[in-house]
């Protein structure tokens, strides 16, 4: 069965859809898009993801939540600084090879690198 396929046009009640759904061109969704489920983009663009925000929001751009709590989240503040941010007193780990290569320790304010457990000083870099 083909997925059902939406042309560009303007929607003036809600759209409701099971099975799949196909977008092609440019479609506009205007507030909250729920999707339960999975969400798969393709593209063949320079960008596949494009989140685009104003500078004087303050608002996460991407927000990770555990049973409906936010935990953690990825924004850019008015100076363009990039924030990966843990909600709580977890860590955050950067993995390579299946390995937790950079570890920052939420509860301890300190950063190990491609070791077991907490460092036992901070790291201090000129």
């Amino acid at each position: 069965m083909f997925p059902a396929v939406l042309k560009p046009h303007r929607l003036f009640r809600p759209l409701r859809t099971s099975g799949d759904l196909a977008v092609s061109g440019t479609t506009d969704f205007k507030g909250i898009v729920k999707i339960t489920g999975s969400l798969e983009l393709t593209g063949s663009g320079q960008s596949l993801l494009v989140l685009n925000t104003q500078d004087a929001d303050t608002l996460k751009e991407i927000v990770f939540k555990k049973a409906g709590s936010a935990a953690a989240a990825i924004q850019i503040n008015s100076n363009e600084h990039v924030f990966i941010e843990n909600e709580n007193a977890k860590d955050i780990v950067f993995r390579t090879n299946n390995q937790n290569t950079l570890r920052v320790y939420g509860a301890n304010q300190r950063v190990g690198i491609n070791q077991v457990g907490p460092p036992s000083g901070t790291l201090d870099v000129n």
